[in-house]
């Protein structure tokens, strides 16, 4: 409930929905991109290789855990942001 609530801004959030935000958050439909090797013709290269995006390969339950993981990861960077800042005033004073 709170991955849907921090990633979608909605409780009433569906997995459909979590994917969507996912997806956009990472780069759009680049990020779901598959591996392309190169392709060479008589010892000289015709298409480059190109790399597959950060989502390839991300499947059913998976995003529901990259969610989970990506709310965890947002909210312990503003927790460590929160204390640096704390830090920073009081050494001010």
């Amino acid at each position: 409930m709170a991955a849907k609530l921090h990633i979608c801004n909605s409780a009433r959030a569906t997995d459909a929905n979590v994917r969507l935000a996912l997806i956009e958050r990472f780069g759009g439909a680049v990020a779901l991109r598959r591996p392309k090797k190169a392709k060479y013709r008589r010892g000289h290269m015709v298409e480059p290789a190109v790399p597959g995006g950060p989502l390839c390969g991300i499947v059913t339950h998976l995003w529901a855990a990259l969610a989970v993981a990506v709310t965890h990861a947002d909210y312990a960077t503003e927790s460590i942001m929160q204390i640096g800042a704390a830090k920073g005033v009081l050494a001010g004073v």
